[in-house]
């Protein structure tokens, strides 16, 4: 038994051994017993008490013969035809490590690849706003012209214009 662990028999004649800590005061003990012994229904003390399963089920009986001696067997070895399918598996996944390296490299580079195009687009996008921004003239608004009103109430479409 652990170090702080002592066993208490409980029930009549003791036959429900309790395993409870060493440190409890006599009070205390009792009254542990005591709750036992009114909730006797809600735990199980043996397999048998268990509902639902069947003693047979967790009974695990091993016949012992006396004449009986463990005997020690040589190693198996595979079949022949067994062994050749299992060397072409582990041939096969070899080369899928080497292989695998490979496509880690193809997908490094095509990484690359992505990286630069999207530099690519960042700056044509840049330079085709600088054109375009060069390109826009500028507008004097007056009081009492016409003009296009953005329409905020309208977050479908954001850039979406009515005249007014």
């Amino acid at each position: 038994m652990d170090d702080g662990l002592e066993t208490k028999g409980k029930g009549e004649e003791n036959t429900f051994p309790v395993i409870i800590s060493s440190k409890l005061t006599k009070t205390q003990e009792d009254e542990l017993v005591k709750v036992l012994q009114s909730h006797k229904q809600a735990l199980e003390w043996t397999i048998s008490d268990t509902k639902g399963i069947s003693p047979s089920i967790c009974a695990h009986h091993i016949l012992w013969e006396t004449s009986a001696e463990p005997v020690r067997q040589p190693q198996h070895r595979l079949n022949p035809v067994v062994l050749d399918v299992v060397k072409a598996e582990v041939l096969k996944l070899l080369e899928m490590s080497a292989s695998g390296e490979h496509r880690k490299l193809q997908i490094q580079e095509l990484e690359e690849m992505r990286n630069g195009a999207y530099e690519c687009t960042k700056i044509y996008k840049e330079k085709t706003k600088a054109f375009h921004d060069k390109r826009t003239s500028r507008k004097q608004f007056v009081v009492g012209h016409k003009v296009l009103l953005y329409q905020s109430r309208l977050r479908l479409f954001p850039g979406k214009l009515r005249t007014r």
